[in-house]
């Protein structure tokens, strides 16, 4: 086990092999906590699951994240939505008939 709890980035998708469940799915930007460095893969901890991943996925943290690893989430997992601009009082009438369609 780590000494000190150590974090590294994941640099690209990892999903695991398939059949053996001690390999960890991991998606790039994912934030990993070691738990143990082997030769070949580290075994990480994320969202509470525990696995290998190999140690070319992943990258040193420059800081510690001060969040707890259950809150983090990957930016895979984030959409965002563009908001309609009302471009005419026109638009402004359909949206409102829209919403009141009395």
């Amino acid at each position: 086990m780590a000494g000190t709890d150590e974090f590294f980035e994941v640099t690209s998708d990892y999903a695991g092999r398939e059949g053996d469940a001690s390999f960890l799915h991991v998606l790039k930007g994912d934030i990993v906590k070691v738990i143990k460095k082997e030769l070949v893969h580290y075994i990480v901890e994320k969202d509470g699951l525990t696995g290998k991943v190999p140690k070319g996925k992943l990258s040193a943290c420059q800081k510690t994240p001060n969040v707890n690893q259950s809150q983090v989430i990957s930016t895979s997992q984030i959409t965002t939505v563009q908001p309609k601009v009302v471009q005419s009082s026109q638009d402004i009438q359909t949206a409102a008939g829209a919403i009141n369609p009395d």
